[in-house]
């Protein structure tokens, strides 16, 4: 399910306002997450977002970084249509985070647990480093912290919280 390409203006902030008719499908069917795909000057971005309503309009963060990273700026037209999201938490799991627990299968089932936003939390703190051996390290981590029995998805990514 594919919406339809509408061309909407960067604002100063990082959210986008989208128009109702283009979000209304998507809450239909029980999610208020969207694969969200943005083209401007012959580049393509996508990425999940959460569909929410904020002062009576429909609104997706566009964080600064990416903006930047496609080279846009406030004021500036894009095309932007939305994607049915098919992830299991709205977002795509990395790699690394996958294949740690591929050999961890106790730590999937205990991090399967959890709510999805506690796995995004997780997903997005692995997806943060830019290198591979730094993701699968703080995937480790994040398997022997859910083993000692920690849930919050804070301190499953920076450590549990000390006295």
């Amino acid at each position: 399910m594919d919406s339809e390409k509408i061309e909407i203006r960067v604002g100063e902030s990082h959210n986008l306002i989208l128009p109702d008719a283009l979000v209304t499908p998507f809450l239909e069917t029980g999610k208020n997450r969207a694969e969200v795909v943005v083209e401007f000057e012959g580049k393509t971005l996508s990425f999940h977002a959460a569909l929410r309503k904020y002062k009576g309009r429909f609104q997706i963060m566009f964080s600064k970084n990416k903006q930047k990273e496609l080279g846009v700026f406030p004021n500036d037209y894009i095309r932007l249509y939305l994607r049915k999201d098919t992830t299991r938490y709205g977002v795509e799991m990395p790699e690394e985070l996958t294949e740690v627990f591929y050999q961890d299968p106790e730590a999937h089932e205990l991090f399967k647990t959890l709510s999805d936003g506690a796995c995004r939390s997780v997903i997005y703190a692995v997806l943060r480093y830019k290198t591979p051996q730094r993701r699968v390290e703080l995937a480790l981590e994040v398997c022997n912290r859910l083993k000692d029995g920690i849930r919050s998805g804070r301190e499953l990514v920076l450590g549990p919280k000390s006295n």
